[in-house]
């Protein structure tokens, strides 16, 4: 017997002697309640949501990949300001100049 399901075992018992007694070659049997969790499409582990050991969570790195695919605008801008903001960009490998 499973717990939770014991009156349910009890009845049937009963429903079986009562059948066997009385010569009866069938016994109306109750069928337990489901064992389903109480929540159960619900994450029950979240240790995919946490960071740890410095690694970062599952949901750290969908978050960073997701805000990766996103693209704003830039602002206008003209003169040195941009000249500057493209020098950075080339100097630091987020920018090249040809096709590769």
């Amino acid at each position: 017997p499973t717990k939770g399901n014991d009156a349910v075992d009890v009845l049937n018992r009963r429903a079986v002697l009562k059948a066997i007694r009385a010569g009866e070659a069938e016994a109306p049997l109750a069928l337990p309640k489901p064992l389903v969790p109480p929540s159960f499409d619900a994450v029950a582990d979240g240790s995919c949501l946490d960071s740890g050991d410095g690694l970062g969570s599952l949901l750290e790195a969908a978050q960073r990949k997701g805000a990766a695919a996103f693209y704003s605008r830039a602002a206008e801008g003209t003169g040195a300001e941009v000249a500057s903001l493209v020098h950075e960009a080339l100097e630091g490998g987020a920018l090249t100049l040809g096709g590769s």
